[in-house]
């Protein structure tokens, strides 16, 4: 499903973002990505959809290089959650914030009323379609974003920090819609609780490279984690 081989990225300042990074990921894998802040997970994410550039290296996707002349083929396989939410909605109800994809793919009327009203359901929140989005809470905030991805039928989700910004009810909702998502999870978060409720396998980045890929009993290594920079 992803290929990553010999990946390297500099931020702009010269400081190396991700260093000969390899990593492979199958179809239908859960996988938790853990790193102290400024590990290179954000870094990671946003290379995979051709928003970072890269310096040397290949990123794969169902065999589809990322690079400027692929990346629409790659963003339609691939969909980011924001860690935070306001950075991601941005119109005025929950319903045209869905919406926003599929009206660019010019379906008509009803077919993208069809599928919008089918994700809302899925997730809980149709009572939210025509609800202003900035009067949302924390978690119907996560759960629109979730929806405004889940509708373009994505192959790979990535998650960046899902429960920032999130109480325990709002927790507990999002791990149950995570795990109702049948695709490719990539889940990068500090909160141990979630992935262990959600993934399968655990990568961990330190200083922009892999320090562990294996598991899900590492979480319970407090002394390997320290090491790590957890």
């Amino acid at each position: 499903m992803i290929n990553i081989k010999d990946l390297n990225i500099k931020y702009p300042d010269g400081t190396k973002a991700l260093n000969n990074l390899n990593l492979d990921i199958n179809d239908n894998e859960n996988i938790g990505l853990l790193g102290a802040n400024g590990a290179g997970k954000s870094t990671l994410f946003l290379s995979m959809l051709g928003v970072v550039p890269i310096d040397e290296g290949i990123i794969t996707v169902n065999g589809i290089k990322v690079n400027k002349n692929n990346i629409d083929k790659i963003r339609m396989d691939v969909g980011l959650i924001f860690q935070n939410p306001d950075d991601q909605l941005f119109s005025s109800t929950v319903y045209e914030d869905v919406a926003f994809a599929l009206n660019n793919l010019n379906m008509n009327k009803e077919e993208v009323e069809n599928i919008v009203y089918d994700i809302l359901n899925k997730l809980g929140i149709y009572h939210l379609k025509d609800k202003a989005v900035y009067k949302l809470s924390g978690g119907e905030k996560r759960s629109a974003c979730i929806a405004s991805i889940l509708v373009q039928n994505p192959k790979i989700i990535l998650f960046d920090e899902p429960t920032s910004y999130l109480d325990k009810k709002s927790k507990r909702k999002l791990i149950e819609i995570i795990n109702s998502i049948d695709s490719t999870k990539l889940i990068a978060s500090h909160d141990f609780d979630l992935i262990k409720e959600t993934c399968t396998k655990v990568v961990i980045l330190k200083n922009g490279s892999i320090y562990y890929n294996g598991n899900m009993d590492v979480l319970n290594n407090e002394e390997f984690l320290v090491e790590a920079g957890l």
